[in-house]
C-alpha cells in the first residue's frame, strides 16, 4: 500500500543520504504531513522503484522534520543540503565553460551519493543527445549548498568520446514494511 511520496532527500556535508522527506497525503487517517525518515530506517525496494519502513501511527511522531541537531553551526560549516539544490543547477565545465544541467542525482544502497545525471546543452549534443553520468565532486572546488553552479572537473576535449547514459528515472514511492 502506498501511503506517500519521496519529496526530497537531505545529504550530509559528506554527500551521504541522511534522511528522506516525505509527504504522506493522508497516511493513516491524518491530514497530510511531511516526515523525515532517517536513511537507517529506509529498505529500498528492487530496482529503487519504491522504498519502506516501519512508520505506523503511534510512531510518526518520531519522524519530525527537524531533529535534535543543533540550530547554526557556524556561518562556513558544512551543512546538510536537499537534492533539490543540486538538482536544475547549471553545469560548468574547466574554464567556466558552460555545458548542462542536472536532470537527477544516482545514489548507492549505501546511501553515499555516488554520480549527477545532466542533460547538455544541444550544443554538445553532437546528433546523439541523452544524458551523461559524471561522478559527484563534492570538494569545495566543485560544489557547496548555495552555489549558483555545479564544476565538473573537465574540459570540453575531455568529454568529446563520452557515451550517452541510459538513465530512466524511477517513480519513487513510498509504502509502510510489515508490521
Amino acid at each position: 500500500m502506498s501511503v506517500g511520496k519521496v519529496d526530497n532527500i537531505i545529504f550530509g556535508p559528506d554527500g551521504k543520504v541522511r534522511k528522506l522527506v516525505v509527504s504522506t497525503g493522508g497516511f493513516l487517517e491524518l491530514n497530510e504531513k511531511n516526515l523525515a525518515v532517517k536513511w537507517s530506517d529506509v529498505k529500498l525496494g528492487p530496482g529503487y522503484q519504491y522504498v519502506t519502513t516501519a512508520i505506523t501511527a503511534e510512531s510518526v511522531e518520531k519522524y519530525g522534520l527537524f531533529d535534535n541537531s543543533p540550530k547554526s553551526s557556524g556561518p562556513l560549516a558544512p551543512r546538510e543540503w536537499r537534492a533539490s539544490e543540486l538538482i536544475g543547477d547549471y553545469v560548468y565545465l574547466k574554464g567556466n565553460v558552460r555545458y548542462a544541467y542536472v536532470r537527477d542525482l544516482m545514489v548507492a544502497q549505501d546511501g553515499q551519493l555516488q554520480a549527477v545525471i545532466v542533460s547538455p546543452d544541444v550544443v554538445y549534443s553532437h546528433g546523439v543527445g541523452g544524458y551523461f553520468a559524471f561522478p559527484f565532486f563534492h570538494t569545495h572546488h566543485n560544489w557547496h549548498p548555495g552555489d549558483a553552479h555545479y564544476d565538473l572537473p573537465y574540459e570540453k576535449a575531455d568529454i568529446a568520446d563520452f557515451v550517452p547514459y541510459k538513465y530512466q528515472r524511477p517513480d519513487t514511492r513510498f509504502s509502510p514494511g510489515p508490521g
